[in-house]
């Protein structure tokens, strides 16, 4: 299963676009003005086709919750989700202002975009924007967040320079001047901690490495095509986590209570959930549970802990789900929407439905053997 101006004076550069995006398992995503993404492996020096999206003046492109769907911004024809695996691209209700760089923070989430001189986080479902700030600079084509100035990174393509954005009012601050006149997009490497960019010179697509610093460029290689977008992968800082909480679970042999989680995607239709129980004693067996009932039950069962369940429960018991704590004293699993455990069967989930989830596992308190359970999340799905 699936674990995502054409001829204005002040948008010189050929009608360039821009974009920043990410994706689990180092993928790399770039662009052309005509729709075709491409997966870019900068290393190996590569491009791979990934989809036709059939959007004209592909100017942003951000990751979603999933490797295979992301967002997509043309600057005439609005937002859409695009599904990679299927090449489906769905419009969205959201304002249709033109976005010329787009991108994701992935410490919170959230996805951001540029206009013009402006800086607005993007609703991902919709696509409709809310103005954070104006950043001073007349135009911007390439964004990014970096973590270690807690600041996005944005290109002005009419100073060939590039900037930090402050997240909170969107001022601008200079880095230095990029020595390039056809740089048209940028993505940060959360792994490798480097900035590129990728230009239109001579429609060759040019990569190159960005200088935090200086702001300097220097050039890695030339893919051979027009592409006029790049955007990469999540590096250290995670998909986006989906559900809500709830419920008091119980202190363990460790001292701490364990606790649930999920990244992923609420979208039945992406069929993209991966559960994760941290907390728990080491080398301990544990499963997940679920219903769409939440409930409170102290010590079911002579366990140590609070069940955060009721009504029907379902557990995952098949070939590999249950499973074993290790050193890190987690567990996680990527389940299967279309296989859902019930006591009287596999269901599919719907969209609309909402389930419930918690771990079970096995502890071990005063030489005594017991169990315990994890605290309780919600997820709505779409």
């Amino acid at each position: 299963m699936k674990i995502l101006s054409t001829a204005h004076p002040v948008l010189a550069l050929a009608m360039s676009a821009v974009l920043c995006a990410s994706a689990p398992a180092q993928r790399t995503y770039c662009a052309t003005l005509g729709g075709q993404i491409y997966e870019l492996d900068i290393a190996a020096f590569t491009t791979t086709p990934a989809a036709a999206t059939g959007v004209n003046l592909l100017f942003g492109i951000a990751n979603l919750s999933s490797p295979t769907e992301l967002l997509i911004s043309g600057v005439t024809a609005g937002r859409f989700h695009v599904d990679l695996t299927t090449g489906t691209t769905t419009p969205l209700t959201g304002s249709g202002l033109p976005m010329f760089a787009l991108c994701n923070n992935e410490d919170n989430g959230k996805v951001y975009a540029a206009s013009l001189g402006n800086l607005y986080e993007v609703d991902a479902t919709t696509g409709a924007e809310t103005l954070i700030g104006v950043t001073g600079l007349i135009n911007i084509y390439g964004l990014d967040y970096v973590p270690s100035l807690g600041a996005f990174v944005a290109n002005n393509p009419i100073t060939n320079s590039i900037y930090t954005l402050d997240p909170v009012t969107g001022s601008s601050t200079l880095i230095g001047p990029t020595n390039m006149s056809s740089i048209v997009g940028i993505w940060y490497d959360r792994a490798g901690g480097k900035l590129y960019g990728i230009c239109d010179q001579n429609n060759a697509g040019c990569v190159v490495e960005l200088s935090l610093a200086t702001g300097a460029a220097t050039s890695i290689f030339d893919t051979g095509m027009n592409l006029v977008s790049i955007g990469g992968d999540i590096g250290g800082g995670g998909i986006p986590t989906i559900g809500t909480s709830y419920c008091t679970p119980v202190a363990n042999s460790t001292g701490v209570p364990a606790a649930m989680s999920a990244i992923g995607s609420t979208s039945v239709a992406m069929n993209n959930v991966l559960l994760k129980a941290e907390g728990m004693p080491f080398n301990s067996f544990g499963l997940f549970l679920t219903s769409q009932l939440q409930g409170f039950a102290a010590n079911p069962g002579g366990s140590q802990g609070n069940l955060c369940l009721g009504g029907a429960i379902g557990r995952y018991v098949g070939p590999g789900q249950i499973q074993n704590s290790g050193l890190a004293g987690e567990i996680e699993l990527s389940i299967d929407l279309t296989m859902h455990p019930t006591p009287t069967g596999i269901v599919a989930v719907q969209a609309g439905e909402t389930w419930n989830f918690t771990a079970w596992y096995r502890d071990a308190v005063g030489g005594s053997a017991t169990s315990n359970f994890a605290d309780g999340l919600e997820i709505s799905f779409l």
